[in-house]
Formats: C-alpha cells, structure tokens, sequence
C-alpha cells in the first residue's frame, strides 16, 4: 500500500503559489512510504458515486426516453449502461442530495403515462430554466433496476424535509417487502416480483442548511431519525442507516456531529458529513469558479485549490471521528 506524505506547512504552500506566489521560488518536501502490509481494508461502497434530478442528470442524461426504439428499460441508452457497467460502480445514491427532500417516492411508480407531474421545489428556485417540471419517469424501479444492470449496490434517501416516517417505511416495504404485502404486492405488480433488497437508507440530506426543504435544527433532527428508525427497522429490522452529519468546518460542526451522535448513536450505523472542494460558494470562488468558469478553461489554480485541501480535508474528519470518541 502507498501513502503519499506531505506536511501541512508544504501543502499550505501550494496554496499560497496558487494566489500568485511562484512556485519555483518554493521549497517543498514530500516523501512516499511503502507500507508492507495495508493498514485496514476499506469497504468497497467507499468509492461511490450520485445521481439526483439536477439539470440534466437524470432528464436528458441518465433517463433520455424516446431517443430511439432500443433503449434500456425504454429510457437509458444502452451505451450508457455499459459506460456505467465499466466503471465497476460500487454504489449509487438516489434521488438526492437535496432533490430528496422534496421528493415522493409513490409519485414515480406505476405506468410511466400515470406518474403526475410534480414542480422540482429543491431546484426551482431560480426558475424553470433551474428547475423544470418533474415527470417522474425516471423512478424507484428505474433506479433499482439500473443498479442491478451495472452491478451498483444501491443508496436510497428518505425524504425527511416535507415527507414522513411513515412515507419511508412504506417504500422499504416496497423495496424490501415480501410480493404478499401491501406495497411488496405493488412491486411485483410494476414487474419486479422478487424484493430488491436495499440495504442502504440515508434519512434526509443536508438537513441543517437553511437552504434545505423543511431543514432542522440538529435536536430537532435526533428526535426525527429516530422515529424514522423505528418506523423503518420495523419493516425491515437489517438496514443500514446513515445520519446527517455536518456541513460546517469549526465547533459548529463538532457540535452538531456530538448532539446527532449522543443523541441517537445506537440507532446509526454511518454519519455523512459533507464538504465540498473547493468550496465553491465562498465570495472568492462564487467569482473565480461559478462566474469566471476556471475549471472549464483548465486552470492550473483549481488544481492546486484541490491539492491543498487535502489537509483540510483530515482536519474535516478528524472534527467528525472526535464526537465518536466521546459517544464510546
């Protein structure tokens, strides 16, 4: 196994040669150890990746109905399929991100011409060129049957932010449930009699950012995974559920990692705490990444922005790991 190492102080610099200092006039030291044995193994849902109906993720991209007459599932390229089957994808998570929290599962099954239409509210805030309708053509079965096709453990998120504890455990039984039960029954009557058997349920998204629909304060929140929990292991007691962890570097992310985890720890079996890199609406970056477009135009700074963050970044986890220290 190889580990990279590089000191705070060097990655720090890179940093700095990205705001104009040159770099050639930097000393940096690295050095690679060459562990003979791995440390840990790491599970194979580490590297995972996401698909929410954002822009044309799933409309036009993942889901491109009526583009021809041999599509799979009647709406997925079948290129795209096998792109997607090549990556060797561990997991997928859907439908959101912050799609989720908006989002109904009972509205995208059934016959495709049925589903209603529903207004995008996690992305309609800008206008309909941000956040269109939502046919809900692309939908639960859709999703699990495309995960089935590429080999892809599949990640549902239960809508917390305008949904119900109730709402999540019917579509675990729909997911999960024998063909004999109330909505194991309308599965196997949508062509799927067999359950599929996900595993993986993150209860909300980001439910701490005031951007969010329905977001919570994180008491709020314990009180809510837990009765999703209870609602949802009822039905099918093996899941494996993931709580909201923070999004907030410094003690306010500390804070709200120890509140969830104290508060509701024997119920989780993973945290997600979210950071983005580089962080991409900060003053500085709104101009140089959203505006000024950077990445397109294959900037040398987003590299080093990147590069450098990854001290930031273990200080991030190392935040999240000590609230798990006080919770033992």
């Amino acid at each position: 196994m190889l580990m990279a190492g590089a000191t705070s102080a060097a990655l720090g610099l890179l940093g700095r040669s990205a705001r104009g200092v040159a770099s050639d006039s930097l000393a940096i030291n690295a050095s690679i150890t060459v562990e003979p044995e791995p440390l840990h193994d790491l599970p194979r849902t580490q590297y995972g990746h996401f698909i929410e109906h954002l822009g044309s993720c799933i409309k036009g991209g993942v889901w491109a109905e009526g583009e021809s007459d041999d599509m799979f599932l009647g709406g997925a390229r079948r290129e795209l399929v096998e792109a997607i089957k090549s990556l060797n994808p561990a997991l997928i998570r859907y439908p959101g991100g912050c799609f989720a929290d908006g989002y109904h599962w009972k509205d995208g099954i059934g016959p495709r011409g049925e589903r209603p239409i529903r207004k995008n509210r996690a992305w309609a805030k800008l206008g309909p060129r941000i956040g269109p309708q939502e046919d809900n053509h692309f939908g639960t079965d859709e999703f699990l049957n495309l995960c089935e096709a590429v080999g892809a453990a599949p990640q549902l998120t239960a809508n917390v932010g305008s949904g119900a504890a109730q709402e999540a455990a019917d579509w675990v039984e729909y997911c999960n449930g024998p063909a004999d039960s109330k909505w194991g029954s309308e599965r196997a009557r949508n062509g799927h009699p067999a359950p599929y058997n996900v595993k993986y349920w993150y209860i909300g998204n980001e439910i701490f950012g005031n951007y969010e629909i329905g977001h919570e304060q994180p008491l709020e929140y314990v009180n809510t995974f837990k009765e999703y929990a209870r609602a949802m292991r009822k039905v099918s007691p093996d899941l494996k559920l993931i709580a909201c962890g923070n999004l907030f570097r410094g003690k306010m992310g500390k804070d709200i990692n120890r509140i969830v985890l104290t508060g509701a720890g024997d119920m989780i079996d993973y945290l997600s705490i979210h950071q983005y890199v580089p962080p991409f609406f900060t003053p500085k970056n709104l101009l140089r990444y959203q505006i000024g477009r950077q990445e397109a135009s294959k900037s040398r700074s987003i590299y080093y922005d990147v590069l450098g963050y990854v001290s930031i970044m273990r200080e991030f986890l190392e935040d999240g790991h000590a609230p798990l220290k006080l919770y033992s």
